[in-house]
């Protein structure tokens, strides 16, 4: 899997936050009122902390506070179909969504109630997020990829990890991991990251992917230890930690490997491309304040931007390539 794409996406919000487009004129008098920033995840977490730095930011530029709505549960289909369905399309509520949401569920749900595609507007791809492959040390005394290949091999039902829930980042990383090494790797399923972790740190699973936010203080205290970065390049942070694709000389089939998480805004189909670029222009200008950038960065939250074409064609092409993985490997929602 590749995010050369995302890559570009992040060169044009380095030349965005010096000369950004000016957007055409939104409808008269809007925003008269404070807007509702729609999230899938409780609060608490990567996601949630990173709704809650970008929001008063925005609110500033916009005129109106910038609220974070969470509504989490189904795999983000709650917060989905809140704005793709519920909410009316008049710019004041727009929906921060990850790749479970916009590309993952279509494939994942038989009955799902929205339709990514036709029934959100995209407005930008906003951030990638850090992932590292981690393993409690005392369960699995493993220090490479090689070595949880060869475990992995060995094992005649395969390996466990834990896994938050079907369509995350966590677990589709590992899904990806084992369907590029071809391996055995068995879910554990819990409702949420924070529970996936405790239960790594507790012994009870061994290993797990894992936003570096999150990591960071267990690797330093001792009770995780990282074994590759699941980017393109190495983490600055971590710079003598390979990546995954590091790997390819022990299995061919990790040489393109990249499972960084992504967010995107969307709002809901029909509303004016006026204030769906206001929105946009927001957050680019939000997020150029070098304060806040760095804030994020160091936590592994990288923020970009996109047009919203190039959100759009972005979410149909994770959505071929991870719908062609759920079908072949049978991934089944929780």
């Amino acid at each position: 899997m590749s995010f050369r794409y995302l890559a570009r996406a992040l060169v044009f919000s380095c030349a965005a936050a010096v000369h950004l487009a000016c957007p055409a004129a939104p409808p008269p008098g809007y925003p008269d009122k404070p807007i509702k920033m729609v999230t899938l995840y409780p609060p608490g977490g990567g996601t949630d902390y990173f709704a809650r730095q970008i929001a008063p930011k925005m609110g500033a530029v916009l005129g109106q506070p910038v609220v974070v709505d969470s509504r989490p549960g189904a795999g983000g289909s709650i917060a989905a179909v809140a704005v793709a369905k519920n909410l009316p399309a008049d710019g004041y509520a727009f929906l921060l969504g990850d790749r479970g949401m916009y590309a993952l569920n279509p494939s994942l749900y038989d009955n799902l109630q929205y339709d990514p595609m036709r029934d959100l507007a995209p407005v930008s791809l906003i951030a990638i997020y850090d992932f590292v492959l981690v393993v409690n040390p005392k369960v699995m005394p493993v220090r490479t990829v090689a070595d949880i290949i060869a475990a992995a091999k060995a094992a005649p039902t395969g390996l466990n990890y834990a896994a938050p829930g079907t369509s995350s980042t966590h677990t589709m990383a590992m899904q990806l991991f084992a369907h590029a090494a071809n391996l055995k790797l068995v879910p554990v399923l819990y409702k949420g990251g924070n529970p996936a972790l405790q239960d790594v740190l507790a012994g009870q699973v061994g290993m797990m992917f894992l936003d570096r936010a999150s990591a960071t203080p267990h690797v330093q205290s001792g009770a995780l230890r990282i074994i590759a970065t699941a980017g393109r390049e190495r983490i600055s942070a971590y710079p003598d930690v390979p990546t995954v694709a590091e790997s390819a000389a022990v299995e061919p089939g990790l040489k393109d490997f990249e499972a960084n998480a992504w967010l995107a805004f969307t709002m809901r189909a029909g509303t004016p491309p006026e204030i769906v670029a206001m929105v946009r222009d927001a957050f680019i200008k939000a997020t150029a304040d070098p304060e806040l950038r760095q804030k994020l960065m160091a936590v592994g939250i990288t923020p970009i931007s996109s047009t919203p074409e190039q959100l759009q064609a972005h979410m149909a092409k994770e959505a071929a390539l991870w719908g062609k993985i759920i079908r072949e490997r049978g991934i089944k929602p929780n």
